[in-house]
């Protein structure tokens, strides 16, 4: 049987190893439109690959009832016994893990040389246009399957090459694709922040739109020129765009767990003591949110192809012989892995049933 992949980034990579090792006699070809397999893969995590997360999936992803049904099939664990197996040693930072060599490079580079061990042939430098009576259309000629993958990723990080025209092209095809935008992002404010660019401070962060709750956790907060950034606030992004949030407004409290008493320099820097000097309690300290950055400071892109078009295992409801996993999907996570845990773990799905 031939198996073709559009895409080689995590899912893509993954369902390759795993469907070859299960099924040696089967052609599975890869084919990815950049130079380099991986390449946005290879600067995740800060070049430190965040691969899982083994906390609470409350609240972590968008379809939270979906991922909660993939994760009772393809455990953390499974995930983990995969990369073991394939000579990838892991480590834990609480919730977080990492590949031990803390390299998301080598974590890539060892992926595919599994692959090549077994016989995946990859296709870089190759960009998929189209299909059309099982034959793969491209820039470098046709590709005949039996068997599609589609784990071609969004719009997040076009400097990386990523691009979702691909994906986009699928309406074509029948398939309903949910909006594209941003997600994980940083945010502009109406507040001017260009005085305070560059300080960093753990704070505990409340969004809130017409007095509803929307995000209330701890975090890093980092100051920009024009807004703020950090892990907490790019979970702040992808729900003033998830919910389409009027008039968001981002509650910061700067002395999280404490009780403020004295002066603004007993606690701050000369120059953030000076910033929050015109509020009253910095405790309390309210931003509006302006806009959110565009894909360049993306993480993740919210919207891809309906979960209505596939069924449990990932398969195609649309077309028989299709797949359809990892980011290329309306599905996703937060910071922490939880983007690549779902890639890994759609990738396995499908690797098992196919």
């Amino acid at each position: 049987m031939k198996i073709v992949i559009v895409g080689g980034g995590a899912a893509g990579l993954l369902a390759a190893l795993a469907i070859k090792e299960k099924h040696p006699r089967d052609i599975v070809t890869v084919v990815d439109k950049n130079p380099k397999l991986g390449k946005k893969l290879r600067a995740t995590g800060n070049g430190k690959a965040n691969i899982l997360n083994l906390g609470n999936l409350k609240g972590r992803y968008q379809h939270e009832m979906v991922a909660q049904n993939l994760f009772r099939d393809i455990t953390r664990e499974n995930i983990l016994k995969f990369f073991h197996t394939h000579h990838i040693a892991t480590l834990n930072d609480g919730d977080y893990v990492y590949p031990y060599s803390e390299s998301a490079n080598a974590f890539t580079d060892t992926l595919v040389k599994e692959g090549k061990a077994l016989g995946v042939i990859y296709q870089s430098e190759t960009k998929a246009i189209d299909y059309k009576n099982n034959v793969l259309i491209t820039d470098q000629g046709k590709i005949s399957f039996d068997r599609l993958i589609i784990a071609s990723g969004l719009a997040s990080h076009p400097q990386l090459g990523a691009d979702a025209n691909f994906v986009l092209n699928l309406a074509n095809h029948g398939y309903h694709i949910v909006s594209l935008r941003p997600g994980l992002t940083p945010i502009k404010t109406i507040e001017k922040t260009k005085s305070v660019s560059g300080i960093r401070r753990k704070v505990h962060v409340t969004l809130l739109d017409h007095n509803q709750v929307y995000l209330d956790e701890d975090g890093e907060l980092l100051f920009k020129n024009d807004g703020l950034s950090g892990i907490v606030i790019y979970h702040v992004s992808s729900q003033v765009t998830r919910f389409a949030l009027k008039a968001p407004e981002v509650v910061v409290d700067f002395l999280p767990h404490e009780h403020f008493a004295g002066s603004l320099t007993d606690y701050f820097s000369p120059a953030l003591a000076s910033y929050l000097k015109p509020y009253k309690d910095p405790k309390h300290v309210i931003f509006h949110v302006k806009d959110i950055a565009n894909y360049h400071d993306s993480v993740a892109t919210i919207g891809g192809i309906s979960l209505k078009d596939i069924d449990q295992n990932f398969k195609s409801k649309i077309e028989s012989n299709v797949y359809i996993i990892g980011e290329a999907l309306d599905q996703d996570g937060l910071c922490g892995g939880f983007n690549l845990m779902w890639a890994f773990a759609t990738a396995l799905k499908v690797s098992a049933i196919i």
